[in-house]
């Protein structure tokens, strides 16, 4: 690469990786409550509500985004929380060992934390800390107001499959869904079906008032979907969760014990006494992004808050999108537009010299070969492979793909990537085959190798989950 457009392509790359972590900060749990709780002369102000406060709260989490959220509530409550209990991560509290049940939070004595959920899916771990949340909010009496933190990663951090359904059939009717592509809203709803605390069931048990704090990480920001929703009510239709099994032709794949749960018609559950508050969302993330963009000299645009698809799909197109911007093709952006649920009219009359782009969403991904992958990474693989070829003689761009919760994908161990024109090249001189690694949905490992990992986007636990970001930037010529 030539020493004048590498330094153009490194800039591009810190200030992606600048903006997006703006919009992480956003969405940090903390911020989210601060925003949306007052605590007065010992009333708790939230959602248009007003509870007295007589040292008789009790906080119950799960999720990637819960210690956070629970600091910041013990900050504002203080000697009013008399006993809590969270399900969080492995690693996020203890990275170097494996907490015994009943572990205080080092920060906080009076909250029992329980790590689970490796590699983002149930296990034992996680179905010990269920049940004891189950036994905690069942012990709550009618004068104690509940709390619930409920950010995503809490549907694998609170499991309790409904009998006869066990813990491993449930967990592999989730990875038969992921595989074949269903989205995250269509896989919540089988679950919630396989759960004696899904879908409004937890809120149920308490006996006096809660409170639901939802950090959400589904598309439209929708709290039923987020956690599957243990304390709001359930407002899928009859037979709907059978027929997400029927779409993906997954009747027969699945255990009998699930089909028998997921056919049983039943009776809509309710979420109790508990009012729930949205505390922030993936809008909130973009907002900052495209905020801290236009304060670094770039004209933003928010394309989509609702970005859905195929991974390697997206990638290509956001690829085309931004060639066709720099080559002045306003109507194919906008065409592109259309097609990918963008909204490119704007920008695509634009004649700034600087552009930033900003999406959200959660894409899916059809798992094709045994590499370990992730959504994020395997789109900015396809971007960078839509590019292979191609002369970009107007200027130069440069793609992040990353998720908010620093995690992409079940095993690996970053967020996300960077991609360019030319990366693809770099990398054939290197001697490696990118299109083999996406065809493997391998490029966890192609972005681990390329370039001794520069362009892999390693940031741990961020303590928050709000899907996925990308930026694109252009600078034109």
């Amino acid at each position: 690469m030539h020493p004048a457009r590498k330094e153009i392509i490194d800039r591009l790359r810190r200030d992606c990786l600048r903006i997006w972590h703006k919009g992480v900060e956003a969405v940090r749990p903390q911020n989210c409550i601060l925003r949306h709780v007052q605590v007065q002369r010992d009333v708790l102000f939230v959602g248009g509500r007003e509870f007295p406060l007589d040292r008789n709260c009790y906080i119950v989490g799960f999720g990637k985004a819960v210690l956070g959220m629970c600091d910041a509530l013990m900050n504002l409550l203080g000697h009013h929380v008399q006993r809590g209990i969270l399900s969080v991560p492995t690693g996020s509290v203890f990275p170097s060992r494996k907490p015994s049940p009943h572990t205080p939070l080092p920060s906080h004595p009076s909250i029992q934390v329980y790590e689970g959920a490796a590699e983002n899916l149930p296990d034992r771990a996680s179905l010990l800390a269920a049940s004891r949340i189950q036994d905690f909010v069942q012990g709550l009496q009618a004068s104690h107001v509940c709390l619930f933190l409920v950010s995503g990663g809490g549907s694998a951090l609170l499991p309790s499959p409904k009998p006869p359904v066990t813990l491993e059939e449930k967990t592999e009717t989730t990875r038969l869904l992921s595989a074949v592509g269903a989205n995250i809203r269509e896989v919540n709803t089988v679950r919630k079906k396989l759960s004696t605390v899904k879908g409004g069931r937890l809120g149920g048990m308490l006996r006096g008032e809660g409170v639901g704090f939802v950090l959400s990480d589904v598309v439209g920001g929708g709290m039923e979907a987020v956690a599957s929703g243990p304390t709001v009510p359930d407002e899928d239709p009859p037979g709907r969760a059978m027929e997400v099994l029927r779409k993906y032709s997954l009747e027969r794949r699945v255990a009998g014990s699930v089909l028998e749960a997921v056919g049983e018609m039943g009776t809509r559950e309710g979420g109790g006494r508990v009012i729930n508050v949205l505390v922030g969302s993936n809008r909130d993330a973009l907002e900052a992004c495209a905020k801290e963009a236009e304060g670094m000299g770039y004209r933003a645009f928010v394309l989509s808050e609702t970005l859905v698809g195929e991974a390697r799909e997206v990638g290509r197109g956001l690829a085309r999108l931004g060639r066709f911007l720099l080559e002045g093709n306003g109507e194919e952006a906008r065409r592109l537009g259309v097609e990918y649920g963008l909204d490119c009219e704007g920008v695509s009359r634009c004649s700034e010299s600087r552009l930033a782009l900003i999406v959200g969403g959660e894409t899916t991904v059809t798992v094709r070969g045994d590499g370990v992958g992730g959504r994020n990474q395997e789109m900015a693989l396809a971007f960078a492979l839509e590019c292979e070829g191609v002369e970009f003689c107007n200027g130069e761009m440069c793609f992040m793909s990353a998720g908010t919760d620093g995690v992409d994908g079940p095993k690996g161990g970053a967020a996300g990537a960077v991609a360019y024109p030319g990366q693809v090249e770099e990398a054939r001189g290197e001697g490696m085959d990118p299109g083999g690694f996406l065809e493997r949905n391998d490029s966890y490992s192609f972005y681990r190798v390329f370039s001794g990992g520069v362009d892999q986007v390693m940031t741990g636990h961020t303590g928050t989950n709000v899907m996925d970001v990308q930026v694109l930037l252009l600078h034109f010529a």
